[in-house]
């Protein structure tokens, strides 16, 4: 099959050998930066982040595990339903609990609302489990 002549034009078709790259210009924007350049965030807002990465790994763990404990003994059905039960909605409440770490604005309110839900839970655990034990021994 042959082309017309008129469609083909040697001069419009651009070759890799004719670009032209300045070398200096190159070089210059994609050198490696220096390791030591200071970083436009601040040390105060570093720790903070890891404040809240804390928070969120071991104190969202903590409550999690005192309210799934809670949950259980306080749930009116067998043992077993109970357990997987509350472990079932641990794996919700730790996803709110991370989510809400990073949505408060202060890292001190994130705290104080952690020990305090902590506090709770772990006081209605200590009241319930003697409770739940002595009907477990009993037999009840």
């Amino acid at each position: 099959m042959t082309y017309p002549t008129e469609f083909i034009d040697n001069k419009n078709i651009q070759h890799s050998s004719n670009i032209n790259i300045d070398k200096k210009s190159f070089k210059e924007n994609h050198t490696r930066k220096s390791i030591r350049q200071k970083s436009d965030v601040s040390w105060f807002y570093r720790a903070q982040v890891a404040a809240r990465v804390i928070a969120a790994a071991f104190g969202g763990y903590a409550l999690t595990a005192s309210f799934s404990t809670l949950l259980a003994l306080s749930l009116p059905l067998p043992a077993v339903l109970a357990v997987s039960i509350s472990s079932m909605l641990s794996f919700t409440l730790y996803t709110i609990i991370i989510i809400a770490c990073f949505s408060v604005r202060r890292v001190s309110v994130l705290w104080g609302g952690l020990i305090l839900a902590l506090f709770i839970t772990a006081g209605l655990n200590a009241w319930l489990l003697p409770l739940s034990f002595n009907e477990y021994i009993s037999g009840s």
